[in-house]
Formats: C-alpha cells, structure tokens, sequence
C-alpha cells in the first residue's frame, strides 16, 4: 500500500494551522499541468481538466 502525499499550505492558506508544512515557492508548477485535489467531509476529491 503506497501512502498518500503531504499536502502542501500556500503561506496564504485561510486554514493553515501551526502543524501544517507551507509551500516556500511555487517555482515547481509554474508551466506545468496541475491537478488540484481538494478534500472534503473526510473524503478526496480530485478533479481534472480532461476528466
């Protein structure tokens, strides 16, 4: 079983809390595709542009 990755806080993440890890730059998905996931009510939700 493979576990699911830390997710990252933008420094301007309204829920950021004090045991969170900030994202320090955004250089690596500058100019990249990029797939937002969000959680909620204690599920993962991924969406995708093309499904």
């Amino acid at each position: 079983m493979k576990k699911y990755g830390r997710t990252y806080q933008r420094s301007i993440s309204l829920g950021a809390t004090s045991d969170d890890k900030i994202l320090s730059s955004l250089a690596g998905v500058l100019g990249n595709d990029l797939i937002i996931t969000e959680k909620m009510d204690c599920e993962n939700t991924t969406r995708h542009g093309t499904g």
